[in-house]
């Protein structure tokens, strides 16, 4: 559900090689843009490094994590788990960017590898790209941070594009665009439709039964959506409803028959049990959303049009 998201971010990349500004990616949780902007770059095998900022405390943890993985260099038992290189400053950063790491430089005579080490040859510079999720967690970590990462190209006379993907608003980052623009990219959020479309993907691998799941991951979503937007819980609901659907004939011709009065009935020993391991927002209110429910669901459902789930990233 998100070509067009990608075909435009394949035409921000651009050609093999070409210098590439920084790029905002933007939208609300759970609306694909992790997983798209991941895809694309392994599809195309481009070399990039992915961080989440959740997961990176300061600046120093980000900068050794990406000269790993753009080094290929995995902390293990047999190195100590130690990183490529111990990196406290941005300036080493982009000192390690522009040239190869010190510990791949052959050392000298007396055992030290060279404080100098040699440039990247021409055909070694192809384009890199470092990928920053949560980006919007940078802005409090460290005022120099985030200025550096948007002008890397030019302080490390290196071709690497900054790929910042966030859930923030965009004038999050205006201050920091000022003096370097950034390309933008804009995840909408997924209509209703496309919702339930993720969910029976999600609680399923039957191709053969797409249609049947996504009428059952509707009902889910009509009874749960005014207590629950919680993706992950709601792929819980959907696949627990799924399941009821392999065991429960009746709940698998309703399904096929998209009849949502009578799916509904054939569902609702499956939503209660749903609803009292729900922990979004309290047993209680989800087991209330089931018994105050209308035994038509979709007529108490919103229009099919923008809507949006907060948790992890989404396809």
């Amino acid at each position: 559900g998100r070509e067009e998201e990608t075909a435009r971010l394949v035409g921000l990349l651009g050609a093999p090689g070409v210098m590439v500004p920084p790029i905002l990616v933007t939208g609300h949780a759970a609306t694909g843009k992790t997983l798209v902007v991941r895809g694309v770059l392994k599809e195309l095998g481009l070399k990039h490094a992915y961080i989440n900022a959740v997961e990176t405390a300061t600046p120093r943890q980000l900068f050794e994590e990406v000269l790993n993985q753009l080094y290929d260099h995995r902390p293990s038992a047999t190195n100590g788990f130690a990183p490529l290189m111990r990196c406290n400053d941005a300036a080493l950063f982009l000192h390690l960017l522009a040239h190869k790491p010190l510990s791949l430089c052959a050392p000298s005579e007396d055992g030290v590898a060279s404080a100098r080490p040699p440039a990247l040859k021409a055909g070694e510079d192809e384009t890199r790209y470092i990928v920053i999720d949560s980006a919007e967690r940078l802005c409090s970590m460290d005022a120099a941070l985030l200025p550096v990462l948007l002008r890397i190209a030019q302080l490390s006379a290196r071709n690497v594009c900054t790929i910042l993907v966030s859930s923030a608003a965009r004038q999050t980052f205006e201050p920091f665009l000022t003096a370097r623009p950034a390309l933008r990219l804009h995840f909408p959020p997924y209509s209703r439709i496309a919702i339930a479309r993720i969910l029976a993907h999600d609680a399923s691998s039957n191709p053969a039964r797409a249609e049947e799941y996504t009428e059952i991951a509707k009902v889910a979503l009509n009874v749960f959506w005014g207590q629950c937007r919680a993706l992950p819980e709601l792929r819980q609901v959907a696949w627990q409803l799924c399941e009821a659907a392999d065991h429960d004939p009746a709940v698998s011709s309703a399904a096929r028959e998209k009849d949502s009065v009578k799916l509904f009935r054939a569902l609702r020993p499956a939503l209660r049990q749903a609803s009292s391991s729900s922990s979004s927002s309290g047993p209680s209110a989800a087991q209330d959303a089931v018994t105050s429910a209308p035994e038509d669901p979709s007529s108490s459902s919103t229009a099919e049009g923008g809507a949006s789930a907060s948790g992890q990233t989404g396809p």
